[in-house]
């Protein structure tokens, strides 16, 4: 009877026609899918045509079980959509359910966990509680490839730097070999393969996403800036301890600030004889504040994108830079300034989230925001955004090329072209570096350098027009700012043509 039953159903299976056989193919919108060509045309020798868009499977001939490999063609119109659709190939991290979590600052937040065991640990400990509780969490998060590598990284940078300060040509030529090699290193990363959870982001922004906010970027800043500190400025070296504590604190370990080893491994060491129940209540405000600006960006977003775009906005982005010419001047000093802004809430709001769960195990992390968009000039923005990493750009960039006096003039868009270029070997990143550090040029030498300190005090303007000048310095210093957005989103054109049709619409303004 068991024989039986099984042929008859058998029997019954093979009566019911084509085996159903799933490709594996990922979610494409319905707007997206309608302008890819003909995929029923593009098949493997032997591959059956593809069904319609509408339909998930395949029906294959009776008897074939293995899978064919479905490649979708992408056109130039299309080419928005090339990350989701070539996702499949990408290295799944070992944790799936963190891969949506995984380009955000959330991870940070998970350090939370161990609050109640920092609570019971002993006052002496704090360093240790620190070092692996942080291996702990950037196993989990990172998973088994990208977490041991970082941990490897930061452990063979130690041993190399304090090699390397310990030899006789530490200031000479090996000096520069190593951070050259340091600097390849990290260029190199932009090549490595993207984890699922940054594959939703475009393929110009995922690669620069990963490396900067997986802990890869974050490592190199500080190493650089520990193995300057000890060849160049002969300072003492770090124990092992405090130099893991500062390379591994978790709750910056992603996004940071950019912190300087000998200035913050004594506030880990003296974390816990220096905490109080205060602490955790001033760091759970921020996360909170943080969480609440981050939910009303992703509102702000979902109800300011057409319904066509709220899965992708990125698409909307990239269809408005390619075409803006439909746009009319409202709308196009929209598009101006939403990406900066909305760069700053983000930016803001994760920093408020690392620097609350910091506060919360007792540390005080470094301010990395101070209200860019109140700058008065181009100089003073890069005093209020991302500081740290202005700091670190004037220290170990900045200053060395001041040296040279053949360079003392172009430095400052050496160095902005040094921060672009940061960001991945893309041009649009040198373009942006050149027009950011021109504007802040042309305003150092326009103005910063007219003034003499010792002349008589000028007669002081009216308060209402000096207040008026306050008010368009602002806005002015504003757009230049987001000018400068606009370069650095745009991966193709680098804003040429929303710039291009903004001009055009000033002059009509005018009459030409």
């Amino acid at each position: 009877m068991p024989s039986s039953a099984g042929g008859s159903r058998g029997r019954a299976s093979r009566r019911r026609g084509p085996r159903q056989v799933t490709t594996g193919q990922p979610a494409v919108e319905p707007t997206l899918r309608a302008r890819l060509p003909n995929l029923s045309a593009c098949r493997c020798p032997g591959q059956p045509p593809l069904p319609p868009a509408s339909a998930g499977r395949l029906n294959l001939p009776r008897g074939r079980r293995r899978r064919y490999p479905v490649r979708f063609p992408v056109s130039a119109g299309a080419s928005f959509g090339r990350t989701r659709l070539a996702s499949t190939t990408r290295r799944a991290p070992m944790f799936s359910f963190l891969d949506a979590w995984q380009p955000t600052v959330f991870p940070a937040v998970c350090f939370l966990v161990w609050l109640p065991v920092f609570v019971i640990c002993p006052a002496h400990r704090a360093r240790a509680f620190f070092i692996w509780t942080s291996i702990a969490t950037i196993l989990f998060v990172a998973g088994p490839i990208l977490g041991p590598g970082l941990l490897l990284i930061n452990i063979g940078g130690y041993v190399v730097v304090e090699a390397v300060a310990r030899t006789p040509l530490a200031r000479g030529p090996l000096f520069f070999v190593t951070l050259l090699a340091l600097h390849a290193g990290y260029w190199a990363c932009f090549r490595l393969l993207i984890p699922a959870g940054y594959c939703e982001l475009l393929p110009d922004y995922a690669a620069g996403t990963y490396v900067l906010f997986s802990g890869i970027g974050l490592t190199f800043f500080r190493l650089v800036s520990y193995f300057w500190e000890r060849v160049r400025r002969r300072r003492p070296p770090l124990g092992p301890g405090d130099y893991l504590a500062h390379m591994l604190f978790f709750p910056q370990f992603r996004h940071g600030p950019i912190e300087r080893a000998h200035e913050f491994a004594p506030r880990l060491r003296d974390a816990r004889c220096n905490w109080q129940p205060h602490d955790v209540t001033v760091g759970l405000a921020r996360v909170a504040l943080g969480a609440l600006v981050l939910v009303g960006l992703r509102q702000a977003i979902r109800y300011g994108v057409p319904a066509a775009y709220k899965n992708n906005p990125y698409r909307l982005l990239m269809e408005l830079f390619e075409d803006p010419t439909s746009l009319s001047l409202p709308a196009l000093l929209l598009l101006l300034h939403a990406p900066a802004a909305a760069l700053y809430a983000l930016e803001s709001a994760s920093a408020h989230l690392q620097l609350g769960v910091a506060r919360a195990f007792g540390v005080r992390g470094s301010e990395n925001f101070r209200y860019p968009f109140l700058a008065a000039n181009p100089a003073d923005v890069w005093r209020r955004w991302n500081i740290t990493l202005s700091f670190w750009l004037r220290d170990y960039a900045f200053f060395p090329l001041c040296r040279w006096r053949a360079l003392r003039h172009v430095s400052i868009v050496l160095t902005f072209v040094y921060a672009g270029l940061l960001h991945g070997l893309a041009w649009r990143h040198a373009v942006w570096g050149v027009y950011m550090g021109l504007a802040v040029l042309l305003y150092v030498g326009l103005f910063e350098r007219r003034r003499n300190p010792t002349a008589a005090p000028a007669a002081q303007p009216h308060p209402v027009r000096a207040a008026l000048g306050r008010l368009l310095a602002r806005l002015a210093t504003i757009h230049v700012l987001c000018i400068g957005g606009l370069i650095f989103f745009d991966p193709r054109h680098a804003g040429a043509r929303v710039l291009y049709h903004y001009g055009r619409l000033l002059l009509g303004l005018v009459g030409f």
